[in-house]
């Protein structure tokens, strides 16, 4: 049965963000051992502007103009970084009633983006901006999936706020999931992080928001 979605039409005045990081009262984690992000197909930095404030959240690219995220980074504006810091605008999105996923459209297109895949392994590798104190050098790390209930996989690795809507991807650099919070329950809190398969919400999409 297909999905169904918000459609939300987002500013065009984002190009103008540059207010202060909101803090988070969230506990940062120990993400070592990781290593900086020098090269990716498609993790993008994800700005937005709420009633709160300023934050950052983490994206995947799966088109030339289109990008993956998570729901509850959703504001009244948004702002799309690749890694050389190139700015794109977004122009709407579409968000999953019963998911924590959302799909950006942008005005230009992105220089590079990810393949989807299915998850068919256990061993992945998480991207994100979330291990960096002022959110500005994306790290990589290792992780390991559990179990999965639904569309959600639980997976040993570490999440910091910030990296909320970042690629999990398989060993070829396929895209499987996306980071969108950490597991709340002891005794696992902080070591184990939800992440939410892609390919079944990407294929829900209507025709206009199919990849290339």
């Amino acid at each position: 049965m297909r999905s169904r979605f918000f459609l939300i039409l987002l500013g065009f005045l984002c190009l103008g963000i540059d207010a202060q990081l909101a803090s988070s009262s969230e506990e940062r984690l120990d993400c070592t051992p990781h290593l900086p992000v020098t090269s990716s197909l498609g993790l993008v930095k994800v700005e937005v502007i709420t009633s709160d404030g300023a934050r950052v959240c983490s994206g995947a690219a799966i088109g030339h103009t289109l990008v993956l995220t998570a729901k509850h980074c959703m504001g009244d504006t948004a702002l799309v970084r690749e890694l050389d810091g190139t700015p794109h605008t977004v122009l709407l999105a579409v968000v999953s009633q019963s998911e924590d996923i959302a799909l950006l459209k942008l005005l230009t297109p992105l220089t590079s983006y990810f393949q989807i895949s299915e998850i068919s392994e256990l061993a992945l590798m998480l991207e994100g901006y979330g291990c960096s104190e002022d959110h500005d050098t994306p790290y990589q790390r290792s992780a390991i999936m559990r179990t999965s209930k639904g569309n959600e996989s639980y997976i040993s690795g570490c999440v910091c706020f910030g990296d909320s809507g970042g690629p999990v991807l398989n060993d070829l650099g396929e895209l499987v999931g996306l980071m969108i919070r950490t597991y709340d329950e002891e005794p696992y809190r902080g070591q184990y992080a939800v992440m939410v398969q892609v390919k079944p919400f990407v294929e829900s999409l209507p025709p206009f928001f199919i990849p290339d």
